[in-house]
């Protein structure tokens, strides 16, 4: 029998892990700045909770996926998918640790949320140029 030859890219693992953990990051300090923002305010908007987070989500998604395709320099859409599949699984495991009621429509536009983000942060990465030239 013949062994498929796999080849894994490093540098592509590299940057996936370091867009996740960045992505990560972005996510959980924007939540905390604003978790500080509404206990200063006292108020506390609840009908759009589900809202905000999900902007949150979009917004550590996105800087992911720009970090991971601006360390691998090419395919933008891969690097987004790559960064925005496991950042939706860590949401997941995360979410179903304190889980109460139904999973709803809010999880399916979490998952829309993020790997669109994530892959539109790919693509802007991608197409990022390194130097600002005036003419």
């Amino acid at each position: 029998m013949n062994k498929a030859n796999f080849k894994i890219d490093k540098k592509l693992v590299k940057a996936t892990v370091f867009g996740i953990i960045i992505g990560c990051l972005i996510t959980m300090i924007v939540t905390l700045i604003a978790a500080v923002v509404f206990l200063k305010s006292g108020k506390m908007p609840g009908e759009i909770v589900g809202y905000i987070t999900l902007s949150f989500l979009g917004i550590g998604s996105l800087a992911g996926g720009y970090v991971c395709a601006r360390i691998y320099k090419s395919s933008g859409i891969m690097c987004g998918a790559a960064v925005g599949i496991p950042m939706f699984i860590i949401t997941l495991i995360v979410g179903m640790t304190n889980f109460v009621g139904n999973i709803g429509i809010m999880l399916l536009l979490k998952f829309a949320t993020i790997m669109l983000t994530a892959v539109i942060g790919g693509i802007l990465g991608v197409n990022k140029k390194d130097k600002i030239r005036i003419k």
